[in-house]
């Protein structure tokens, strides 16, 4: 199961990320890291194969790249670059998904879907991205913090049958 949540509040930008890796062999581990912060200030959710995140980190913090320094609210540019490397390593690795962020900027890439810059208030990505979205809304009263981990947990439990995320990555960008 994968579940990246973005959330926006009061001019900040939180994120989440469950940490259960599958392998093709059935099997789940617990101790996956699905969000990367970048020099440039960026975090980036992953949800896809993990040969994916594998390929598009290692681009993606090379230098030369130009991601060190880039601002997702205004280039476009880096960031159809960025869209172009995920379509491009997906095709052998399989579908993939990334959810940006920066200051109060949300991003959203698929390889099939497209990007597009998130004006809601957050943003789900991952097969646990239906259950996350309907507890995003039922815990509207809660902190960023506690609201990202329950849903989180409530994605776990009904697409793993695990009764709580063993770990839970949150960020404030």
């Amino acid at each position: 199961m994968t579940c990246i949540i973005a959330l926006r509040n009061d001019g900040k930008v939180h994120m989440g990320a469950d940490h259960a890796i599958s392998n093709s062999f059935g099997g789940v581990h617990l101790n996956g890291e699905k969000l990367k912060r970048f020099p440039s200030g960026v975090v980036v959710g992953f949800s896809g194969a993990l040969a994916l995140q594998n390929s598009i980190e290692e681009v993606l913090i090379k230098p030369e790249t130009g991601f060190t320094t880039i601002d997702i609210s205004t280039d476009d540019g880096s960031l159809l670059d960025v869209f172009n490397l995920l379509k491009e390593t997906a095709s052998s690795t399989g579908n993939g998904e990334l959810l940006l962020a920066q200051n109060t900027t949300i991003v959203y890439m698929g390889n099939i879907a497209g990007w597009h810059r998130v004006k809601a208030e957050f943003h789900c990505i991952g097969n646990g991205a239906p259950v996350a979205l309907g507890a995003m809304h039922v815990l509207s009263k809660c902190s960023p913090r506690r609201r990202i981990e329950r849903s989180i947990e409530a994605a776990a439990t009904h697409i793993m049958g695990v009764g709580v995320a063993k770990k839970c990555d949150y960020v404030e960008v």
